[in-house]
């Protein structure tokens, strides 16, 4: 959740008044880990850090499935190109053209 910047005064103001992250959170109306992760350093660098090694477990576990993927997005996208643009369409045949004159 995107926090304004008005939330985030009023977030510091409260904790100032000793108030704790779940009153803060009821008070405002938005999520405790939301409060945590503004309020508390340690934990924002705890979740980044987390997050950062799911991804790359994930990566590891999939890596041909993401490769493949990205392989068909482009072969893709570069068919719906050479179809609808035929200024890249050009560029494509020249370019194919300079390479087997090589």
């Amino acid at each position: 959740m995107k926090l304004t910047d008005e939330q985030k005064k009023h977030m510091d103001e409260l904790k100032k008044e000793g108030l704790n992250n779940n009153q803060i959170s009821l008070r405002l109306g938005i999520n405790y880990s939301s409060v945590q992760y503004y309020l508390n350093e340690k934990y924002r660098e705890k979740v980044k850090t987390k997050n950062k090694e799911n991804y790359k477990e994930y990566y590891r576990k999939n890596k041909e499935k993401i490769l493949e993927k990205t392989r068909d997005y482009r072969r893709d996208y570069m068919r719906k190109r050479y179809q609808q643009d035929p200024e890249f369409r050009k560029k494509q045949i020249e370019r194919v053209k300079n390479e087997k004159s090589k």
